[in-house]
Order: structure tokens, then sequence, then C-alpha cells
């Protein structure tokens, strides 16, 4: 296996293979860019050669949101069709549905559920649980770390209790006693692993390396109100600190301590300073970029090209044609979707997990000869981010223990006056 394709072939079709000898079920977990739409429309063929599946018949396709059916149609299934010469839409009915929306009662014999592990959840997974189909596929990239630690613990009566229970006795089962990740691997069990990190080592994604922006609150300019009604304003630095001394004041109530981590943790997704900073930062990128930030204010601040569902066809249109260079996103951009021709990847505001780092990052990581992926997260000193920074470079289980380490690949880390400065200069 020295090429890049034939790599991604052997993972997808090892990956079948175990998903065959687990009768038709189970879960794909594999990183982006391996391939894991091609092993549902491989997996269409599979079973029509094996009789289990007639052209014609309906295959559904479950995914969080209505842009992955952009990808799927006008993308992948298109290159599919030119690599292999098989036409999945001509031969089969494949209804597209969102986790989210109600579904209409239809009968399919195959169901697919992308990013699976969303589906995975108190309000989607019913979506599995309730479906007839005699086959099913979960595809997935960043699986839930709670089910790679009951994978081997998952016994028959767990399996019993959730799908043979009365609703009411399943919902609780499921609100009170049962795990994001027991119930994936009840409902559909992981059988085929390739992570993010193998990927990069074996070339199937382009090479990522990662710079840490440092930067203070400001502690000068007086533009926060300092309450909600106030005509007194504070700055970064003494609104902060008031917020984040609140939060540890344990003669506080725990429901007003929560409050307050909850408005210092918001307050960090609309730093004027991180617009600042950016401002400068972009005179020294080279290529395009995508922005990823909480708050559309924020975004709207730096660039005029703010993602919405509104927009989202066109500007992202105007990007792969290169009639503009940076594009951002809040929540928009996150599953199933690839922007190519993209070197950069911009962190504006706090993520929580390794999870929803890698998907947001793996949006432009997908590979192109001779190109590099650069990442560059803002961290704010002496705050919440700080923490971040370090907690998106573990994988913890559900009891907080850390159970694998990730090597973010930090090229360098910059102290946000040096961006300023004429003479600054990446190490790119």
């Amino acid at each position: 296996m020295n090429t890049r394709i034939e790599i991604m072939n052997f993972h997808q079709d090892a990956a079948l293979e175990s998903w065959q000898k687990n009768n038709y079920v189970g879960t794909l977990f594999m990183s982006v860019g391996a391939g894991k739409t091609f092993c549902f429309l491989k997996s269409l063929y599979l079973l029509l050669d094996k009789g289990l599946l007639n052209k014609g018949d309906t295959v559904r396709f479950f995914a969080e949101t209505v842009v992955r059916k952009i990808t799927l149609f006008q993308d992948e299934i298109p290159k599919f069709e030119d690599i292999y010469d098989k036409n999945p839409v001509n031969d089969f009915n494949i209804e597209f549905l969102c986790y989210q929306a109600r579904v209409k009662k239809s009968k399919a014999e195959f169901d697919c559920y992308d990013e699976v592990d969303v589906s995975a959840t108190k309000r989607y997974h019913k979506h599995i649980l309730k479906s007839t189909a005699s086959y099913k596929l979960g595809l997935t990239s960043s699986i839930n770390a709670t089910s790679i630690v009951f994978k081997d613990k998952v016994h028959e009566a767990l399996h019993d209790q959730v799908y043979q229970s009365d609703e009411d006795t399943r919902k609780k089962l499921i609100t009170d006693y049962i795990t994001k990740g027991q119930l994936l691997e009840v409902l559909l069990p992981t059988v085929y692993d390739y992570p993010f990190e193998q990927a990069i080592k074996d070339g199937v994604l382009s090479p990522i390396e990662t710079y840490i922006i440092q930067h203070p609150l400001n502690a000068k300019r007086r533009y926060l109100k300092a309450f909600k009604n106030s005509k007194f304003y504070s700055t970064e630095k003494q609104q902060y600190t008031y917020l984040d001394d609140q939060r540890q004041d344990f003669s506080k109530p725990v429901a007003y301590r929560s409050k307050m981590a909850r408005l210092a943790v918001n307050m960090l997704y609309d730093l004027k300073s991180k617009a600042h900073i950016y401002k400068f930062l972009k005179k020294h990128l080279k290529g395009k970029t995508l922005i990823f930030g909480i708050r559309k204010k924020l975004l709207r601040s730096v660039t005029d090209n703010v993602l919405d569902s509104d927009n989202f066809e066109e500007l992202l249109t105007k990007f792969g044609n290169d009639e503009i260079t940076e594009i951002a996103s809040s929540m928009l951009i996150r599953r199933g979707l690839s922007v190519y021709k993209t070197e950069n990847a911009v962190f504006m505001s706090y993520y929580s997990t390794w999870d929803d780092f890698l998907q947001k990052a793996a949006r432009i990581a997908r590979y192109e000869e001779g190109k590099t992926t650069k990442l560059f997260v803002f961290v704010t000193q002496d705050t919440f981010e700080e923490d971040w920074i370090k907690s998106i470079s573990q994988v913890k289980n559900y009891k907080g223990e850390v159970i694998k380490e990730i090597d973010l690949n930090i090229k360098q880390v910059i102290y946000s006056p040096m961006i300023l400065m004429k003479n600054f200069k990446l190490e790119l």
C-alpha cells in the first residue's frame, strides 16, 4: 500500500468486510477524508450483489443538517460515478433525512446514519430505535469516548431493556442510566476503527500545523457595560476579573456561581480585542482562510462574508471560485462539508472538546497535493481558554480520565503584540 488511494481503498474495503461479518449492522469510526461516504455508496452495491437489495429499493440517509445534502448529491456521488462507473441515484431511491426533522413513516431495507455519534442522543436516537431496516450502517469520525470505554461491557440485558421496554421506561433508562456511548454500542456497535491521527500519518489527510495566538484581555478600552442597564463601562480585564472572582466565591449559591461562569465564557465569545488581532494576523496569511467563532457579531466585525442559511450557497460558490478569500462560520460549517483549496482555519472562540475542534479543523484538512493545513487558535491569557487548549489535546472518558493524548503539532506560539510589529514573520 504505497499510494494514498490504495490506503483509502484498503480501509474502506476492510471496514465493509467487518460490517458484513456483523450481519450488516454497525458503525464505521473513520477519519475525515478516509471515504466514509464512499463506504456507504459501496455498501449499496455490496448488498445488491448479495441479493439483499434490489435496484430501485428505497435507502434512507440520515444527516445532522440539510447542508450535508449538497455535498452528498453534488460532490461525492458524482465523484463515485466517475471512479466506479456506477450511478447510485439511478440505481436506488436515496431519501435524504435530517435527524432534527419529523420523519414520515417510510419503510426501507437499508438505513445509513451519517455522524452517528450525533444521532445517539436522547432526542435523535428514536430514528435508529424505531427503524425496521434489516441493514444499518453508522458513519462517524469523532465517536464519543464513552463508547470506547463501554464497547466490551454492553451486555444482552441492556440491549433487551432498550428495545423491549415500554416507551416511558425506555426514556427513563436512556435519561438516567445509559450514557451516549453505551446507547451507540447497543444500537450500532463500532465494527471498524481508523482514527484521524493515523490518517494524517498515512498521508490520507494533508499534514496539520497549529499556531497558538496568545493575547491578554484589554485593560485600557472601556466598552463593556458593567451591568445590563448600567451607565458605567469597564475594560475586558475588569469585567472578566469580576465575573471570575464571583464564580469562585463559595459563599455564594451554586446557581449564582454557575451563572457567573456562563457570563464569563459568553464574554470571551465577543472580545473586540480578538477582532483587532485577527485584522493584523490576516496580513501574514497566505491563501484562503476559514474563520470559526461562536458569535456572528464578532465574525461580522472581521469580515463581510459570514455564512448564514440565506447566503450559504452563494458565498461558498464565490469562495470556491476564488472571488473571495475568507469566509466565517458559527455553526453552519461543522460536519460533513468540505471546503477545498483552503490553507488556513482561524479559531477565534472557545471550543470545549477535541471532537468539536477536530470537526471544524477537518473542514479544510482533506488531502490536496502539496498543501499543509494551518490552524490558528486564539487563546486569551488567564481565562478559561487556557484550560480549553489543554483539553482539546486529550480524549477523556465519562469519568474525566484521559484515555488518549492528541498531538496538535504546535509549530509556533505567538504573543499577540508580535503580530502588530512591522518585522513580524510567521514560521510557515
